[in-house]
């Protein structure tokens, strides 16, 4: 399978984002792309059996995009299995995830909206919660893995 270069990576993200940012901004949204509002759409959508254009929007669809297209990706490259995380790890992740949900609460998006929505826009609060994204995930990669190699 062949592999895309950075550069045209580059240049995909950059063009759906001034398009995420057109069609966004033209509903009134803050932050272009963001998944938060995706992921609470399709519970509720399910939960009510309600699939009108008042629920089904831009974020819905990213998050159904994002589901099927890794499925699809992983299919054609022949690397799709499903497994099961260690029994060590099964309190590790929602705590982490819940912890996930506590920053996007108290920093006012999502780490995608921030990093891919309000830090192109240069928002002092996209800066300043990227830094915070960056610095803790160093500590962590950090403590986990170089720490025990030096």
């Amino acid at each position: 399978m062949n592999k895309w270069s950075p550069l045209a990576i580059g240049i995909s993200i950059a063009l759906i984002q001034v398009l995420a940012f057109y069609t966004s901004s033209k509903a009134g949204k803050k932050y272009a792309i963001s998944l938060t509002e995706g992921y609470s759409l399709i519970p509720k959508s399910l939960v009510n059996w309600d699939f009108s254009n008042s629920v089904v929007t831009w974020a819905y669809l990213l998050i159904l995009g994002i589901i099927a297209g890794s499925i699809i990706a992983a299919l054609l490259a022949k690397e799709f299995k499903i497994k099961m995380p260690k029994p060590s790890h099964w309190i590790i992740m929602p705590a982490g995830g819940i912890l996930m949900g506590i920053g996007a609460g108290v920093g006012g998006g999502c780490n995608l909206g921030h990093l891919m929505s309000g830090l192109p826009q240069l928002s002092i609060g996209s800066i300043i919660n990227s830094a915070a994204i960056f610095g803790v995930l160093y500590i962590l990669v950090y403590t986990k893995f170089i720490r025990k190699k030096i």
